[in-house]
């Protein structure tokens, strides 16, 4: 059963950070294998540590959540999307419930920072709901309401209108052979 236990846990660690990692990667447009590689290995390491010492855990999560609250809130500044002023509140929320377990040295600190981190993950499913219900709804600039980060349509049309149908056809059976 303790091994069942342990397995869970580190899943639970290895996976929340790989998560939150790749939250902060998304709005990012250059990626490197090698990054992900490299960032990879040290959750894997941190999980596998944080066995023992839970606050390895909650600080690496800490600065990972305030990493991604730098990049969503600098996005936020561009494009002003109320959808990601919301997830910049989640995200925030979340921060603090980390540094309320990072310092709570009593339970009723430590069960006011899980309430704080329930608070968190129920803006995000606000969020989530929401993106849902308006998701189909067009804005005046004919693009959808739900795009949260910098990955809005008028980009990527102006991307692919540069290339001409041989090009594009000539891209997609390069794809597929990689």
């Amino acid at each position: 059963v303790d091994i069942l236990y342990h397995t869970g846990f580190f899943f639970y660690r290895c996976l929340t950070l790989l998560g939150l990692y790749v939250i902060y990667k998304l709005p990012m447009e250059e990626s490197r294998w090698g990054d992900f590689s490299l960032v990879s290995f040290f959750i894997i390491m941190i999980s596998l540590l944080s066995k023992d010492m839970i606050y390895l855990f909650t600080l690496t999560s800490f600065v990972l959540l305030i990493m991604i609250i730098k990049n969503y809130y600098l996005v936020y500044y561009r494009k002003k999307s109320p959808n990601t002023l919301v997830l910049v509140a989640g995200f925030s929320i979340l921060a603090l419930s980390n540094l309320i377990l990072l310092f709570s040295w009593s339970e009723s600190m430590y069960v006011f920072g899980n309430f704080v981190e329930l608070v968190s993950y129920i803006i995000l499913l606000i969020l989530i709901i929401r993106i849902l219900k308006h998701g189909s709804k067009k804005k005046q600039n004919g693009h959808n309401l739900r795009h949260i980060g910098d990955n809005s349509g008028e980009e990527r049309n102006d991307k692919t209108d540069s290339f001409d149908v041989q090009s594009k056809s000539f891209s997609h059976s390069n794809e597929s052979l990689s």
